[in-house]
């Protein structure tokens, strides 16, 4: 681990603009240690921003997949469909006969 970015809070409260400079110089985080715990970090506007990119990357990527994903999954409905059809009657008529506690529906 690069000691040069690890810093005390004292010196993030005595000059904060500095634990920024440092970051900006190495690029990354700075950690800020409270009696020698991690329990933060600083990062400059530019590293921000390239998360911020990068974030936004990947949420796009993601739901380029998904709707990849749901595509695939709609072809291969489409190509194993036998024809089948049921109407909304057919459907019920099966539910009609059973008492209302029998239904799967998580209803109490």
């Amino acid at each position: 681990m690069n000691l040069n970015k690890l810093t005390p809070i004292s010196e993030l409260k005595k000059s904060p603009m500095s634990i920024i400079a440092k970051a900006h110089e190495l690029k990354e985080p700075v950690i800020i240690l409270n009696n020698n715990v991690p329990v933060g970090g600083v990062i400059d506007i530019e590293t921000l921003n390239h998360f911020t990119e990068l974030e936004d990357n990947f949420a796009a990527k993601q739901d380029e997949l998904n709707e990849a994903h749901y595509l695939v999954e709609s072809l291969t409905r489409i190509l194993n469909d036998k024809g089948e059809r049921y109407t909304n009657e057919q459907v019920l008529k099966e539910y009609a006969s059973l008492p209302l506690k029998d239904v799967g529906d998580e209803w109490e």
